[in-house]
């Protein structure tokens, strides 16, 4: 295998993170040096030995993209393989807390991202990914709605409260002046609001990678000074989290919290709920005293 052909084709062919491309890299390159040809009975072989569920998933989506790169269309015949959800311990604290951590952020441009990240409940890459033109601020008389770039490409929308006008157009007014003086040559709905406005398809995912590194080390900087053992391994999916757990306070609906989430499955929005014993007991007690 050319390796860095392999690599440089999940780059620009897939929305891969960098992480991601390295671990389906160095897996390719296991299978290729235990095995002489790319069949699927070796390839079964291979993602059925006996390691643990995940990275069976792991072996399986590499192949996903490899058959891909190679243009053979056998990936539907690779064993089924099932990973099953892991329970994870994110950070959830009370919202107040999490705003005061958004003011501690000491790049304006990622304090802004982050005030749209917690408002949203969206990925981090979905929002440094905004462009002019998936904001539409005449939505409704007291709504924005957000076209968002998710995972593999596909697209969903969330909404923002009209709060949010002059932050977001803060950054469309300065792509318009860099219109306007020649240093923009790109329609300007096509710009991207908080990464190089002019980045081009090739460069997207190097240009978000870079920028979701710096977001996620200014985040931990503004977690770190406050001294606050509850988020001092605050990460930027933990707004997320935080989200879905506001939502739940509130008394949502878990099919409203999945689709403001926006996934596939229930099964996976229960795993950013820690278990609350308190939350058996109140509901037990209420069933009872009715």
């Amino acid at each position: 295998m050319n390796e860095q052909s392999f690599i440089d084709w999940m780059k620009i062919n897939t929305a891969l993170s960098d992480s991601s491309i390295y671990v389906f890299n160095r897996i390719i390159n296991q299978f290729l040096n235990e095995y002489q040809e790319v069949n699927i009975l070796n390839i079964n072989t291979f993602v059925s030995k006996g390691v643990r569920d995940k990275y069976c998933l792991n072996r399986k989506y590499a192949f996903k993209h490899y058959l891909k790169y190679l243009n053979k269309p056998i990936y539907q015949n690779i064993i089924p393989i099932k990973a099953k959800p892991r329970k994870k311990m994110g950070n959830y604290i009370d919202d107040s807390l999490v705003r005061y951590l958004i003011q501690n952020i000491k790049d304006k441009k990622f304090q802004d991202v982050a005030t749209i990240h917690y408002a949203t409940g969206a990925r981090a890459r979905e929002i440094l990914g905004i462009k002019v033109g998936d904001i539409d601020f005449n939505y409704s008389i007291d709504t924005i709605r957000l076209k968002l770039r998710g995972k593999g490409g596909f697209e969903g929308i969330t909404f923002l409260a009209k709060k949010y006008e002059q932050q977001l157009k803060k950054y469309i007014d300065k792509i318009k002046k860099l219109k306007e003086e020649g240093n923009i040559h790109k329609n300007i709905d096509e710009c991207y609001l908080y990464i190089n406005p002019e980045t081009n398809n090739e460069r997207f995912e190097i240009e978000i990678n870079n920028n979701r590194t710096y977001y996620n080390n200014y985040l931990n900087k503004a977690a770190m000074s406050l001294n606050d053992e509850k988020i001092k391994k605050f990460t930027t999916h933990d707004f997320r989290r935080n989200v879905a757990e506001e939502l739940k306070k509130n008394k949502e609906d878990i099919r409203t919290i999945k689709e403001v989430l926006r996934h596939k499955s229930i099964s996976t929005t229960m795993i950013y709920f820690n278990d609350n014993p308190e939350e058996v007991k109140d509901a037990i007690l209420r069933h009872q005293n009715t």
